[in-house]
């Protein structure tokens, strides 16, 4: 059995996608496809998704688009690190 990403990658543009994973609002990754080397072979480079490049770090280079895909984790400390209500509004109750 191949490996499914809960959510596709979204295209943005001839060779550029975006990665959503925990979020349904911020991307957290972005995928283009381009040649490199001296043979112009094609990868998948995949970087952190920032609102300018300058911000972007690098996650690696892949052989095909689901292996991009694939290399783009959840975040899972980060929703396990919440506090508060699981709304984000109000009080936390407390129940006897």
């Amino acid at each position: 059995m191949s490996w499914q990403p809960p959510w596709p990658p979204i295209r943005i543009g001839e060779s550029e996608w975006i990665i959503m994973r925990d979020s349904s609002r911020e991307p957290v990754a972005v995928i283009r496809h381009l040649q490199l080397g001296p043979r112009r072979q094609w990868f998948y480079r995949v970087v952190t998704w920032a609102a300018t490049s300058e911000r972007r770090e690098l996650i690696g280079y892949y052989p095909t688009l689901e292996e991009a895909d694939r290399s783009v984790k959840f975040q899972p400390t980060a929703l396990a690190s919440r506090t508060g209500p699981p709304n984000g509004r109000g009080a936390r109750h407390s129940y006897s």
